[in-house]
């Protein structure tokens, strides 16, 4: 998540029981007059005739920017490339710089068309070289004598490589001691425009069309290094194959094997790509499934563990603005810029990637939770700890040539001629953000001095005054170069910090990781120099630790498998800083040795879920997540009476209901296919499997629904499957209505000794966000349902679109009320007052909770004996963030009056109420705002206020959102609850299903959670980042999220409800998953179904921290019916269990 600081930071620094107050900007825009950097890198400004620059592809510009120390004399020197020549500057002390550049030997104009910086110490001879890529020229390689003067080899060593080259990066491949070279390259247009240029000289020549080849991206190379010294084309036999636009490669250990990976970032065509090394330079291209979203313009890209867990996480920058106005006109009519989108069926989108790294190869995008998804027209992003609080902070630079994606420009484009002017520079601000918790990130550009207006492309960081925090250098193609100097040592003069130079950057100590431990905290970083766009960064490893008094040790694993480790103990300074070598290193790098972790994979069950073809948008084209991808339902319980938990799991249109028998040996037998194939066209929505009928059997009940059909479609039947003479029938119909359900519960709420019914109605076909009907039924004894909602409950049929029930005794007084969440409604409480049923949730402190709920679960997660609510709701991982006093709201109504309803929903980006959605996606649903808003940047403007008038919006309905996070409802035993946030990690997708079950047998619940929503709005093409999650249970209901490595559970799909089965006799979990194979997992211990006897509905468990309270649920959390299970200690230990009679109302006649 993110938040706008103010425009001065104000720093509270304890200090003994005062605390002192500092107003600075972390910042410093030195100029030019002081410093003595004066190069600006031009685009144009290159001494070539315009005819000469039209048959160069500029797309890309030079600007690239390293930092380096080249002369040895301890401070870092900087190279700024552009197009129009390179410059290099000597660091003088106290922030300035003498311009050196003729200490290359060359002249500028045999460097222009310079894009990509790398110093790196290439021949291993101790001191920093420099290797320039250049766009249609001559790659130079600069070998340094060591004093910083330097002789140009590029030829002589086989890197004169001409081609469309954006940036360089040098490692140590295969573990020969020697840095090889990977170039990325762009494309062949500038080929294409020669080839044409020559066939336009023959009349019967036929010449490309560079609009339709702009796309085609270049093969990138990979040079291995010599013995003696040259470069050889080893792209093929290393397993490199990429041919799209390459923008940056950047080079990292992430998967934490001891070798170098690469990253491959790619404009456009093609998708980025990560080479994982086999350890002896054989790289191989990862599947789809590590990355489950890209940029779909990625450009810039750095690695680095962004959230503080031991793992290398990656961001990559893109082109959505965060300003509603630049977003709204540069949304084309795809809804983004990518000829990649989901009318392609592509997993790439226009916006920054933020990847967090769960382990074991898998990623999980968390770009809009942290608030940085949205940075404008971004080219370099910079990973580091620039206030030193012991936590990672990012800088983004943005810009372009011009704003060539401004949909009125691009509708115009026809109009113009030659080659931009300066004049027409996108000039944005430059962005930093602070992170202040994990995941967390404050928006500090103008609090922390970096919000300069320009076009930014390159940039890099060093500690360019040795006062222990970095600096940056940004460069710029519209104006001078900028030089900040950090103020960090003074503006928080009690935030410490460990420097670690290892040398300049070889085969040595490439790719080597620094830890740093201090107490229970550890920083993990890599020792790699290329980062960003286009440029790279000093390599000494600038590590804050925050207000740490101490260093407990560093330690420093080697590339050859050896470690140091440096043990400092209390600090005295400001920055602490150490030097290591290789010869320092004492012992072997121990190998991790994995742990077995808690949940272990079982085989899947004969049975793969299968989604018809529908697309929702079609028919509810503003609608924010498809509603017909709920599938599968699943139920657990006794089917064939055999005292084994089997599973029923619902179908979609043309599949039928599967009946799986659990087997000796926990195998499944699939049976009663030809007792559902006639209903086939139904829609399992909701199952139920329970004694409808009191004849001591379980029934199956399923409800049908889908917004895919008519109302009056047989898709929306009822069914109740019984086995009156043990055989198998179904009767049909035996709800006295028809609704779209989205979920069912059963109690006997009449207390007449059978299971009544809760039928939630989801979308009201045809008219999102309109709801379907809700309603109580009353079953007679012989699976025959009344519905009694008008005299029970009149105002529950209309409560909203519901996604997830539960009955539960939320205030212990014997009766369980009906909890209902769903979408655009907060949670509510119906109790029964009297003879009615009431939302009673004012008074239970649920009633501002609005959101996007998808389930509920109730269950006593701090054992005080009474039942808390786990709500499951879509996440911070979403572009719908409310904020305070500003909410997520949908109006609609029949606006444009041709008979549908349109459903807008607006948020407040600035001071006005907007509309979310782009131009052409409203104008689907309302083409006749085309006539009001013929521009863009009218429609961008335009408040909802504007689009919509009084009258109309006075006769709309409204609902808005305020809460988006998944919680829990912490219960103080009289239902009145208090909302706790889930941890961080259980809000980067939506929450569906939820297991509690005590894991490790320390008498807390713990959790365990699935979901995501690949249905998303096609703009957004889905929610992906969730791979399950364990959340570990405490004292007071807090949950700390265990690694997947621990907790073995990770499912990297479109997951959906989750239930607990004893299979084989040990507990499981099984989670369902749309279009796919369920996946079960094996829970460690002991475990039995709850003790609860048939005549009761609850009982009490005396545990070592308290009682426990357990309820007997017949469907709860998303589409799901499980068993509760305990361990069975609390069965066998008679005096650790303490059973209450069941407190009933005396029956009501209805």
């Amino acid at each position: 998540m993110v938040k706008v600081c103010s425009i001065i930071i104000t720093v509270m620094v304890a200090i003994g029981s005062h605390s002192l107050v500092v107003a600075q900007r972390l910042f410093e825009n030195v100029p030019g007059s002081s410093t003595g950097i004066t190069f600006r890198p031009s685009v144009y400004d290159v001494g070539l005739s315009k005819d000469s620059l039209r048959t160069i592809n500029l797309m890309v510009p030079g600007s690239g920017v390293g930092i380096g120390d080249l002369d040895g004399d301890g401070k870092p020197d900087i190279v700024v490339g552009g197009n129009n020549g390179v410059a290099v500057y000597r660091n003088d002390g106290a922030f300035r710089f003498t311009n050196v550049t003729t200490n290359l030997g060359l002249q500028n104009s045999d460097l222009i068309f310079t894009t990509g910086v790398l110093i790196v110490d290439i021949d291993n001879d101790g001191d920093n070289d420099i290797f320039l890529s250049r766009w249609r020229h001559p790659c130079k390689l600069f070998i340094n004598n060591g004093k910083g003067v330097f002789s140009e080899q590029g030829a002589k060593k086989g890197l004169d490589i001409v081609a469309e080259v954006t940036h360089a990066v040098a490692f140590d491949a295969d573990r020969d001691g020697r840095l090889d070279i990977y170039l990325a390259v762009y494309s062949k247009i500038s080929d294409i425009t020669h080839a044409n240029a020559a066939a336009a000289k023959s009349p019967t020549a036929s010449r490309a069309n560079p609009s339709t080849t702009r796309h085609y991206g270049a093969p990138d190379v990979f040079f291995r290094q010599t013995p003696e010294g040259t470069f050889v084309d080893a792209t093929a036999m290393s397993g490199f194959d990429d041919e799209g636009m390459s923008l940056s490669a950047t080079a990292s250990d992430i998967d934490g094997d001891g070798d170098i990976d690469l990253y491959v970032a790619n404009d456009m065509n093609l998708a980025d790509i990560l080479f994982l090394n086999d350890g002896k330079g054989l790289f191989s291209r990862q599947k789809k499934s590590n990355f489950r979203r890209y940029s779909a313009f990625s450009m810039g890209c750095d690695i680095a563990d962004l959230d503080g867990d031991g793992r290398f996480d990656l961001m990559t920058t893109d082109m959505l603005p965060s300003d509603h106005i630049r977003r709204i006109t540069n949304a084309g009519p795809s809804g983004d810029q990518s000829i990649y989108n989901p009318t392609f069926d592509s997993n790439q989108i226009m916006r920054n990637m933020v990847q967090i790294n769960r382990g074991a190869g898998v990623f999980s995008d968390v770009g809009y939770m942290t608030g940085l998804a949205a940075t404008d027209w971004s080219w370099a992003c910079l990973i580091a700890d620039y206030d030193l609080d012991g936590k990672q902070d990012v800088f983004v630079a943005n810009g372009y040539t011009a704003d060539i994606t401004n949909q009125d420009y691009v509708y115009n484009l026809s109009r113009t001629d030659g080659l931009p002017s300066t004049a027409k520079f996108l000039r944005e601000p430059n962005r930093a953000f602070r992170q202040t918790s994990t995941l967390n990130f404050d928006d500090v550009s103008t609090a922390w001095g970096l919000d300069d207006i320009s076009a930014s492309l390159g940039a890099a960081y060093g500690d360019l005054d040795g006062d222990g925090d970095l600096d940056l250098v940004v460069s710029n193609i519209d104006t001078v170069v900028f030089v900040y100097r950090n103020t960090a040592d003074a503006t928080f003069p009690n935030h410490r910090v460990v420097r670690v130079d290892l040398g300049p950057v070889n085969a040595s100590n490439h790719g080597t990781i620094v830890t740093i431990v201090s107490g229970n905290q550890r920083w993990k970083r890599e020792y790699v120099t290329v980062r960003g766009f286009e440029s790279s960064v000093d390599a000494p490893i600038h590590v804050g630790i925050g207000m740490a008094q101490r260093i407990d040790s560093i330690i420093v694993d080697w590339p050859n498998g050896r470690r140091s480790i440096s043990m400092p103990g209390e600090l005295q300074e400001h920055t602490y800083s150490a030097v290591f070598t290789p010869s320092t290193a004492t012992v072997s790098t121990p190998h991790r040795i994995a742990s077995k972790p808690l949940l272990t994979r079982l085989p899947s069950p004969p049975y793969k879920h299968v989604e018809n073809t529908f697309d929702d948008f079609k028919r509810y084209r503003l609608m924010p997540t498809r509603i017909s991808w709920g599938g599968p339902a699943i139920a657990v319980a006794d089917v064939d009476d055999d005292g084994r938990d089997d599973l029923v799991i619902g179908s979609a249109l043309g599949s039928t209901t599967t009946v799986l028998l659990q087997r000796d040996g926990g195998t499944w037998e699939r049976t009663l296919d030809s007792l559902f194939v006639s209903d086939r066209r139904c829609e399992d929505q909701v199952i139920l499997v329970a004694d409808f009928t009191h004849d001591g059997q379980n029934d199956i009940l399923i409800a049908g629904g889908g917004a895919e059909f008519d109302p009056d479609g047989p898709e929306f039947r009822s069914r109740l499957y019984t086995r009156p003479n043990g055989r198998w029938t179904v009767t049909h119909d035996v709800f006295p209505f028809t609704t779209n359900a989205a979920a069912m519960c059963a109690m006997d709420f009449d207390n007449d000794g059978d299971l009544d019914v809760y039928v939630g109605g989801g979308v009201r076909p045809d008219r999102y966000p309109e709801c379907d009907r809700s309603a109580l039924l009353i079953n007679d004894g012989a699976g025959r349902f009344r519905d009694v909602t008008d005299s029970l409950a009149p105002d529950l049929r209309n409560c909203g679109i519901v996604r997830s029930a539960v009955w539960t005794d939320t205030d212990l007084d014997g009766t369980f009320e009906l909890v209902v969440v769903g979408e655009w409604i907060a949670p509510q409480i119906w109790k029964r007052r009297g003879s009615q049923f009431v939302n009673t949730a004012k008074e239970a402190g649920t009633d501002t909770l609005v959101g996007w709920w998808y389930s509920v679960t109730s269950a006593d997660v701090d054992n005080d004996g009474d039942m808390d609510l786990i709500c499951g709701n879509i996440g911070l991982n979403t572009r719908y963030r409310p904020q305070p006093n500003k909410p997520i709201e949908i109006w609609y109504d029949d606006f444009d009056e041709n008979g549908s309803v349109d459903g807008l929903i607006t948020y407040w980006p600035d001071t006005a109420r907007r509309l979310v959605r782009d131009r052409m996606k409203v104008f689907s649903q309302m083409p006749t705002l085309n006539r009001q808003f013929n521009k863009y940047v009218d429609f961008a403007t335009a408040s909802f206020d504007t689009m919509i008038d009084a009258e109309k919006r006075q006769r709309a309905r409204k609902h808005e959102a305020r809460e988006m996070r998944s919680l829990i409802l912490v219960n103080n035993g009289k239902g009145v609850f208090t909302p706790k946030p889930l941890p961080p990690l259980a809000q980067i997708s939506p929450v569906l299903g939820v297991t509690v079950v005590d894991l490790d047998g320390d008498d807390y619940s713990d959790l365990i959670l699935s979901g995501n929503m690949y249905g998303a709005e096609d703009d957004v093409v889905r929610y992906d980042a969730g791979i399950g999650l364990v959340l570990k249970g405490a004292q007071g209901a807090t949950y700390r999220a265990l690694d997947p490595d621990t907790s073995g559970y990770r499912i990297a799909s479109d997951m959906r409800g989750t239930v607990t089965a004893i299979l084989n006799g040990k507990a499981v979990t099984i989670t369902g998953v749309n279009g796919d194979s369920l996946v079960i997992y094996a829970i460690p211990g002991q475990y039995v179904t709850s003790p609860i006897r048939s005549n009761e509905t609850y009982t009490n468990l005396r545990t070592e921290s308290g009682i426990r309270r357990v309820e007997s649920t017949v469907g709860q959390a998303w589409r799901s019916q499980g068993r509760t299970i305990l361990p069975s200690r609390y069965v066998l230990d008679s005096k650790r269990v303490k059973e209450k009679p069941n407190r009933k109302e005396p029956k009501h006649d209805n």
